[in-house]
């Protein structure tokens, strides 16, 4: 898992095995992202490539935030099988320009490369198996349990630990999902149903019994 703009050495060991990891952030305008308040900075990823992995994946949904593109070299070293596993939709991109990231700003550019991008390749040789994720937030305590990410990430171990019998769509977890309110909110909670309900059914009641009999 190799985050945008870190960790340039792994960068040059990947590409010893075949993947090629850009220089850039993937930006992507999703409309379906934002009726869900997720940023442009979070790919919703739809589009999987045949393998184990991704196997029952079809119609699932992952997100892949802060992420950099990841795809395999154009000649691979010999002996070596690397195919890319995700990409995004055609409307991202790669955005290149740290500075204009910092200042919250992402335009695209020609010299940034254009969508579909990958975001998770996959190399092997003879036994050995390796997987190359462009982040390391899909499986962070704050996105592992959001759409398809858990199942993603759980089919990639267990590819890796050569139990692919283990690949699969899991049920999901039915969970409480906690609350938090800020203390205005919590007294709008309280007083909605507390106060201001009963209140208004007691003024409906007093109002109503000074109509009936006034019509006496």
């Amino acid at each position: 898992m190799i985050n945008p703009f870190q960790n340039e050495g792994m960068k040059k060991w990947a590409a010893k095995y075949g993947f090629e990891l850009g220089d850039n952030l993937i930006v992507e305008p999703n409309p379906i992202g934002r009726l869900f308040g997720i940023g442009p900075e979070v790919p919703i990823v739809q589009q999987y490539e045949p393998h184990a992995i991704t196997r029952d994946m079809g119609g699932v949904s992952t997100l892949f935030p802060l992420t950099r593109s990841v795809d395999k070299v154009k000649t691979p070293p010999q002996g070596l099988t690397v195919q890319t596993l995700a990409k995004t939709s055609p409307q991202s991109w790669g955005e290149t320009n740290r500075e204009a990231l910092q200042r919250g700003e992402a335009v695209p550019d020609p010299q940034d490369p254009k969508g579909p991008l990958g975001v998770a390749a996959v190399a092997t040789k003879d036994k050995a198996r390796i997987v190359v994720y462009g982040t390391s937030n899909l499986a962070s305590n704050q996105f592992l349990n959001l759409q398809g990410n858990r199942d993603f990430f759980l089919n990639t171990v267990s590819w890796l630990a050569e139990e692919e019998d283990q690949i699969s769509i899991r049920p999901k977890d039915v969970r409480q999902t906690p609350v938090f309110l800020s203390a205005q909110q919590a007294q709008a909670v309280f007083f909605l149903p507390v106060v201001v309900l009963p209140a208004l059914v007691l003024v409906g009641g007093i109002v109503v019994t000074v109509r009936r009999r006034a019509a006496k």
